[in-house]
C-alpha cells in the first residue's frame, strides 16, 4: 500500500517527494495504469502519419512555452511501432463531421490543420484564429465572437462541483482552489463589459496560448468525438476564459497556469459536459 498526500501542486498524488512516480518506483512501468504510463503523450493517426503531442492539461507542458524550456520528442520515433508500448494511438475516421450536415475527409482536415499551424506563429490572436476557423470550416458567414453562452453554461456546473467538493476536501485542496479560481472568474465574466474586454483581439502573442493550441491541434485532440466547428469554438472560449483567470488573484499557487488549470477541470473533473450538453440542445 502507498501512503500519499491529497495533492502535490495540482499533480498526481502518487508523486514522491522527489517528483517521481511512486508506483513506477515500486512496481515498474508495467504496473502503472496505461493512461498514467503514457501521460502526457497523446497520439493520433490521420492516415498518413502518427502524430504525437502532449496534453495541455499538464501545467508542466504549458510552462515549456517559456524561452529555453523543453526539448524535442525522441528523434528515433519514425513510425508507430517506435512509440512507447503504453501509447494509445487514436485513428481519425475516413470522414469527419465538421458541422451540422457538413462532413469532410480526413485528408481535407489534415490540410486545414496544417494551414492553421503554419499561420499560428504570426497570428495576432489564437482565440480569434479558432473562431474564424470554425466559421470557415463550417461554411458559415463570418460571425462575431461570443463568450456569454460558454460562461453561462459553465458557471452553474462549476459552481455545483465547487459546492460538492467543499463538503469533503480540505481547504488546501488543489482542485478546490482551482474551482474557486474558475468560479470567481466566471462570476466576473457575467458582466458584459468585461466580456467585451476579454474578446478584444490580443496583440501580446502569449506563447502559452500558442503552445496550448499547437499541442491540441497537432494530434487532432477531440476531433473524433465532436464536430470540428464546436471543437474550434471551444478552444477559443477556453483561451478567452484563461486570459480572464490570469487577471483574477485567486490562483491556488504562484505556479498555476490558467489554461492548464482550466483544461484539467474541463476534462478531468467533468466540466466539459456543460458545453457538450449545450451543443446537443
Amino acid at each position: 500500500p502507498l501512503s500519499v498526500p491529497l495533492h502535490i501542486e495540482g499533480g498526481c498524488g502518487f508523486l514522491g517527494d522527489d517528483g517521481l512516480c511512486e508506483i513506477h518506483r515500486r512496481v515498474g512501468l508495467a504496473g502503472k495504469p496505461r493512461a498514467c504510463a503514457a501521460f502526457p503523450l497523446i497520439a493520433c493517426s490521420d492516415g498518413e502519419e502518427v502524430r504525437v503531442s502532449v496534453t495541455p492539461e499538464c501545467a508542466c507542458v504549458l510552462r515549456l512555452a517559456a524561452p529555453g524550456r523543453g526539448e524535442p520528442l525522441a528523434e528515433s520515433w519514425r513510425s508507430g511501432s517506435d512509440l512507447p508500448p503504453t501509447t494509445v494511438v487514436d485513428v481519425l475516421p475516413a470522414t469527419l463531421t465538421v458541422s451540422a450536415g457538413r462532413t469532410h475527409s480526413r485528408a481535407w482536415v489534415r490540410e486545414q490543420v496544417a494551414d492553421v499551424l503554419a499561420a499560428l506563429p504570426t497570428a495576432v490572436d489564437p482565440a480569434r484564429t479558432c473562431w474564424e476557423c470554425a466559421d470557415s470550416w463550417s461554411g458559415a458567414s463570418p460571425t462575431n465572437p461570443v463568450l456569454a453562452p460558454y460562461v453561462d453554461s459553465l458557471l452553474p456546473v462549476a459552481r455545483d462541483l465547487l459546492r460538492r467538493r467543499s463538503t469533503y476536501a480540505p481547504d488546501g485542496d488543489w482542485v478546490l482552489g482551482s474551482l474557486r479560481w474558475l468560479v470567481g472568474t466566471l462570476h466576473l465574466l457575467g458582466e458584459a463589459s468585461l466580456q467585451e474586454m476579454i474578446l478584444e483581439a490580443s496583440e501580446t502573442g502569449d506563447p502559452t496560448e500558442q503552445l496550448y493550441l499547437r499541442s491540441s491541434l497537432w494530434a487532432y485532440r477531440d476531433f473524433i468525438e465532436t464536430p470540428l466547428e464546436l471543437v474550434m469554438r471551444a478552444h477559443a472560449a477556453k483561451i478567452w476564459i484563461g486570459r480572464a483567470m490570469a487577471e483574477v488573484p485567486l490562483a491556488p499557487s504562484d505556479t498555476a497556469v490558467p489554461l492548464a488549470t482550466l483544461s484539467m477541470l474541463m476534462r478531468g473533473h467533468g466540466l466539459m459536459r456543460a458545453w457538450d450538453e449545450r451543443s446537443e440542445a
